[in-house]
């Protein structure tokens, strides 16, 4: 017997479903890896894939020195972002370390290794004035990588189109060098941080701009590690989840004419 029109529109809406997300699973990422002082041991090559699982990529940026000014670098995708400024909000020179604690025995290893470190006497920052369309009309997150080797706290708070005001305040404290495992600093009470955190996830952001303070309220003294960071736009719904979709609707108008097909 000759398929419905039920059948055929099923059958379309799922084919053309399985066919919208051509980048499913592979989000735009700007990653940016701060080398440190030893660029041998602290360099990322272009095809080499780290970071926290979820946000692994190749393709990373990676930046010797420790102020910029208006530097432009590019995503996964090739679209180009601007670092307003990196560094220090006094606008002095902030230092370069080596995390050597752990040595190094793969590609996290060696993308927490170097680290820009500042005392937080004046706030450390990443001033991000130029995100690409597509990622504000989709939503992005900021992952933040801090590992120094000791037993620092850490605090990381982001204003949000840059108006002056700190919208959320996420606190750890080091345990030490980097091990291997990843974990997410999500503590937002100064008193109780997450013991041993070492990235920061903003997540959820369509600003147009954002300024990344680090230290902000921690004591004078205190010193504040930034080892690497991300800006990740959020996946479009990925194809194998459409097509689910998609035959779903079709197995559900089955069950309600059985006879049509």
């Amino acid at each position: 017997m000759p398929h419905s029109i039920q059948f055929w529109l099923a059958m379309s809406i799922a084919i053309g479903l399985s066919c919208l997300s051509p980048l499913a699973g592979a989000a735009p990422i700007l990653g940016v890896n701060l080398v440190g002082s030893d660029a041998t041991r602290g360099t990322l090559g272009s095809s080499t894939i780290a970071g926290v699982p979820g946000f692994q990529q190749s393709s990373w940026n990676n930046i010797a020195g420790t102020d910029t000014a208006s530097t432009v670098l590019q995503d996964t995708a090739g679209q180009s972002f601007t670092i307003a400024s990196f560094g220090n909000v006094s606008a002095t020179t902030a230092s370069l370390g080596l995390n050597t604690t752990d040595g190094l025995h793969d590609a996290n290893d060696q993308l927490m290794n170097g680290y820009v470190v500042h005392g937080v006497q004046v706030a450390d920052k990443i001033d991000v004035t130029s995100i690409p369309a597509s990622y504000i009309s989709s939503g992005y997150s900021v992952i933040l990588y801090c590992a120094g080797g000791g037993t620092y706290p850490e605090e990381a708070a982001i204003d949000l189109n840059r108006i002056g005001v700190l919208t959320r305040r996420t606190y750890t404290k080091e345990t030490g060098g980097f091990d291997g495992t990843f974990l997410r600093a999500t503590s937002t009470d100064q008193s109780q941080p997450t013991l041993g955190g070492n990235y920061f996830d903003f997540d959820n952001l369509t600003a147009s701009s954002f300024t990344v303070l680090f230290g902000p309220s921690l004591p004078v003294g205190s010193l504040s590690y930034l080892n690497a960071f991300q800006i990740v736009q959020t996946p479009e719904p990925s194809a194998g989840l459409l097509t689910s979709a998609g035959l779903l609707l079709f197995a559900a108008l089955r069950r309600r004419n059985p006879r049509s097909c």
